[in-house]
């Protein structure tokens, strides 16, 4: 059986998991002058979600977990940018 922390288990977790496969898919199509500035920036952006989301998680009081939870919500707008 494998083991598998509470974050993985939200929604809202997954979502960023398929986002992430997006940004990839997206950055592949990138030209290549582009891949070193934007696209290297999409990348950092979508994985800081997850990572906010996972470190959120093992918060715990609900204040600290509020916080990181605004923080990547705000990370998910610099996505939409794109």
């Amino acid at each position: 059986m494998q083991f598998v922390f509470d974050f993985e288990k939200l929604e809202v977790y997954k979502r960023s998991t398929s986002i992430m496969a997006g940004i990839f898919r997206l950055y592949n199509r990138l030209p290549q002058d582009l891949k070193f500035s934007v696209g290297d920036q999409i990348i950092r952006a979508g994985l800081s979600i997850s990572n906010n989301i996972s470190e959120g998680s093992g918060k715990l009081t609900t204040r600290d977990k509020r916080r990181f939870s605004i923080w990547h919500s705000g990370l998910a707008g610099k996505l939409s940018l794109f």
